[in-house]
């Protein structure tokens, strides 16, 4: 069963907003963190198009796998989350582009099917180690409900993102 995402979150709608933003931004730099499809409702693909480079993390072997067969930013395989849970092994459960930590996450006509465990680690340590431009021109952090815990573990004066 395919989600249907509500039309406001459809990227038809952001792409160009975020087109107009960096508009005098020819070689910009995107982090996409829960980047998931490779294409389909992705944050930076079309930034990646126009030649921006970036670091896309996602914790699911599989589409960790496709992001690299198909995209040229570098790709993290890891879960982002808090400074206290870096290097520790954590349960996603699997829900197709829902896929949460919280196995209580209600998405309407979503079930997660499995579990996977994915090695933790903080965004800065990412972002240190894959040597992201600063500031970040676009980032997106979109991990169903884990959005505080991947915060905890960035650093915003250090990395300054614009969007």
């Amino acid at each position: 069963m395919e989600a249907t995402l509500p039309a406001v979150f459809k990227p038809e709608f952001e792409v160009p907003l975020v087109r107009e933003f960096f508009a005098d931004t020819k070689q910009g730099f995107f982090v996409e963190v829960g980047a998931n499809d490779p294409k389909k409702d992705s944050q930076s693909f079309h930034l990646e198009e126009a030649g921006w480079r970036g670091i896309l993390v996602e914790p699911l072997p599989e589409l960790a796998s496709e992001l690299r067969r198909q995209r040229k930013a570098r790709v993290f395989e890891v879960a982002c989350s808090s400074p206290d849970r870096a290097g520790q092994t954590m349960t996603l459960h699997v829900a197709g582009p829902f896929s949460s930590f919280d196995p209580n996450l209600a998405v309407t006509g979503m079930r997660a099917d499995r579990t996977v465990a994915v090695k933790a680690d903080t965004l800065d340590h990412v972002l240190s180690e894959g040597a992201a431009k600063r500031p970040i021109d676009l980032m997106s952090v979109d991990v169903e409900g884990h959005e505080l815990e991947v915060l905890s573990g960035f650093d915003f004066r250090r990395w300054q993102p614009r969007l």
